[in-house]
């Protein structure tokens, strides 16, 4: 499964990113729609390349990205890395996720 998450990082990456993908609008809806996340510890499972875990931080939520590519990963902590909010990332299996969930909170 990883492979083929790798294998369309750089497309999903470009996809998200543009302005008149209608990802946008749901985005959007789905940040008006849970309100006020200041402060609260969010997991942002499948996170990709991370663009909701930013835009969740960017709303002073505490965020932690979890998602099965490795490269949509390091997209995400490239941008983290130019853009610090404070998002950890971590490369697992949202399947498996919760055995280790001790080891991101």
């Amino acid at each position: 499964m990883q492979a083929t998450y790798d294998s369309i990082a750089n497309w999903y990456d470009t996809w998200v990113r543009d302005e008149t993908s209608v990802d946008n609008a749901t985005v959007s809806t789905f940040l008006d729609f849970i309100g006020a996340v200041d402060n609260q510890l969010i997991c942002d499972v499948a996170c990709g390349q991370g663009r909701v875990a930013r835009a969740l931080a960017q709303k002073k939520a505490r965020v932690v990205g979890v998602d099965i590519s490795s490269q949509l990963i390091a997209i995400a902590q490239r941008e983290e890395q130019q853009v610090p909010l404070g998002i950890q990332y971590f490369l697992d299996d949202a399947q498996t996720l919760a055995q280790r969930a001790g080891l991101y909170f």
